[in-house]
């Protein structure tokens, strides 16, 4: 039966009903698989002291659960709601990603182009003149994991001019997962479109989907007073966790953005429906299928993860290995997407903000894996 099911997403098109617009939460308490959700998902805020969490499960036309666990914070006893803002951490590459795709489609950028065609003063050593825009989308490119320190100065200008001048050190069409490579996805993106990287985003992505509550800088929101969960004792809620983002403003390729499960369901179902939402096309099918694509050798798409080591625990042993596809976040955030059985999964929590944070994390990981396990074999055929 799956069989069938990939004929008919990657030959003809994995809409459903897509002049219909997105549907809310259709089925309620008497869901079979509610239960175990619900006792897993209390397990493990108990076991691990993980504040609180927003699962969401859904497929290309509406969200078929959707709850809040536990609280939004520990320190105040906040009841945890559906409508929480979390930080996103490095669910902002899907975003990314998806920007720079944009470009390409209006053939501002192109993806087997040179990276110094857009930065001819940065990329000027052997290693770096190789290096093309979809290297970088895929990890490719031999970047290490993130900056350091020594990258940060008093002036932002100088800060990006030490970032764009670094060095590969990793071995040329390798994986190697890096910030890095998303920092200058973000840069070019703005360099190329003359807009800054949070307004591209806006205009191009969040706004056309209805995502409300997705953004950068979440903190000049007076809402995220009430709903963002927090993710550091001494961090006013909606400033990014992640430092380097914060350093640099709280805007940046790699991370930066805030959303909420409800609004992450749009993304997935506008990627599900061949990039259109509601009506809208976001993204042409051309494009989509193209990011979520498993080349030969690859373990990642355009901006998606396929089959990397880091894919295991959001995709669990159910959601189809290299077909389904999806990104984790460091706060403890994760969305996975299956087109052979018409699901994502979104989960969202802020394990960052547990008193014991790599304790909390462990349990984290084994959760969303629990958790796939349970939504994948529910709609599996």
């Amino acid at each position: 039966m799956r069989g069938i099911y990939l004929f008919l997403i990657f030959t003809l098109s994995i809409s459903v009903n897509a002049s219909t617009c997105f549907e809310d939460a259709t089925e309620k308490s008497s869901t079979p698989w509610r239960g175990q959700l619900d006792t897993v998902i209390n397990s493990y805020l108990t076991t691990f002291k993980i504040p609180g969490a927003v699962v969401l499960v859904g497929n290309s036309s509406r969200v078929t659960f959707e709850h809040a666990y536990g609280l939004r914070s520990s320190d105040k006893e906040e009841t945890n709601t559906v409508d929480t803002i979390y930080d996103l951490a490095s669910i902002t590459k899907l975003f990314t990603a998806t920007a720079v795709m944009k470009l390409v489609e209006d053939k501002k950028v192109y993806l087997g182009g040179k990276v110094k065609r857009y930065f001819p003063e940065y990329f000027i050593t052997e290693k770096k003149q190789k290096i093309t825009v979809e290297d970088l989308l895929r990890h490719n490119a031999g970047f290490k994991a993130g900056v350091s320190y020594r990258v940060f100065t008093d002036n932002l200008d100088t800060t990006w001019d030490n970032i764009l001048t670094i060095e590969p050190n990793y071995p040329y069409r390798n994986f190697k997962y890096s910030d890095i490579n998303y920092l200058m996805l973000g840069k070019l993106v703005e360099r190329v479109s003359k807009e800054d990287l949070d307004d591209f985003i806006r205009k191009n992505i969040t706004e056309p989907l209805g995502m409300k509550d997705t953004q950068f800088l979440a903190y000049k929101d007076g809402v995220c007073k009430y709903r963002c969960a927090p993710t550091r004792k001494k961090l006013t809620r909606g400033h990014v966790h992640d430092p380097t983002s914060f350093k640099l403003g709280g805007v940046a390729g790699h991370a930066g953005l805030f959303s909420t499960a409800r609004d992450l369901a749009k993304f997935a179902s506008m990627i599900m429906n061949n990039g259109q939402f509601c009506g809208k096309q976001v993204l042409t099918e051309k494009t989509v299928k193209k990011m979520i694509f498993k080349k030969s050798r690859q373990s990642r798409g355009l901006g998606f993860d396929l089959t990397s080591a880091y894919s295991t625990r959001p995709r669990g042993d159910f959601f189809a290995k290299g077909l389904s596809y999806g990104h984790t976040g460091f706060t403890g955030t994760s969305i996975w997407i299956d087109p052979t059985i018409d699901t994502y999964l979104i989960i969202l929590t802020n394990t960052v903000y547990a008193d014991n944070e790599k304790f909390a994390k462990s349990g984290f990981l084994n959760m969303i894996t629990e958790l796939a396990n349970i939504v994948g074999q529910a709609y599996s055929i």
